[in-house]
């Protein structure tokens, strides 16, 4: 405090940057004044009388609408050169991360349409694995297999589909994760545990959809079953 310093401001009738004395006043903590793509980088805050453009004003939420009409009259009645332009600083503050927040919500909506359109993929597939085996599947429970040694022996297949795929799309997801993230200067280390867990939602939306269908044959008739084909 008292440390005397220079900065640069833009000078208002030239528009260009030019030198400026000053003294400290006052120290703040570290503060995001940009977003967090951005690390946090030194500011100085200064009083320039001969640029008050806009103001910052904490407002009652309860009446807004009547607030910023008294503040729209003193503008008005103050300045008649600056435009009365209000906005709020919670809207400021969100559209700096407005690319992030329609990421998101398209992000959203195409996976929950990818997964739909997978599990209607595997439960037409185990359909027509089923309708495929109808005949083993009689044979087998004739020589006295059981509905759940059925169910497991058309789940394994299906199980070693999802295996395979969640190692090839691991590596290609956290390689564009990886590269989103590196776009913010703070920002979380990937770790395992998300794949795993994609992996294992994917492992029970395959399980019960296979399941069903694998359950529906294994309780067929054997008679019916060998008289299918």
């Amino acid at each position: 405090l008292g440390k005397m310093f220079q900065t640069s401001v833009v000078d208002p009738i030239s528009g260009k940057w030019v030198p400026r004395n000053g003294q400290v006043v006052g120290i703040a903590e570290d503060f995001h004044f940009e977003s967090v793509h951005n690390k946090i980088a030194p500011v100085v805050y200064l009083i320039n009388h001969d640029m008050i453009y806009w103001l910052l004003i904490k407002i009652n939420p309860s009446n807004t609408g009547e607030t910023l009409d008294y503040i729209k009259e003193k503008w008005v009645e103050q300045n008649v050169e600056i435009n009365y332009a209000p906005s709020f600083y919670e809207d400021d503050l969100n559209a700096l991360y407005k690319d992030e927040k329609r990421f998101f919500t398209i992000f959203v909506i195409f996976s929950g349409l990818a997964i739909i359109i997978a599990c209607l993929g595997i439960f037409g597939l185990a359909s027509y694995t089923a309708e495929q085996r109808t005949k083993e599947i009689g044979i087998r429970k004739v020589m006295g297999a059981s509905v759940s040694t059925i169910v497991r022996l058309i789940n394994q297949e299906f199980l070693i589909l999802v295996l395979v795929s969640n190692v090839v799309s691991w590596p290609i997801a956290w390689y564009f994760m990886k590269d989103w993230l590196n776009n913010f200067v703070y920002k979380i280390d990937l770790t395992i545990w998300p794949f795993i867990i994609s992996g294992i939602i994917a492992i029970l939306i395959a399980l019960l959809s296979v399941t069903y269908k694998a359950l529906k044959a294994s309780r067929t008739n054997p008679v019916n079953a060998l008289r299918y084909e």
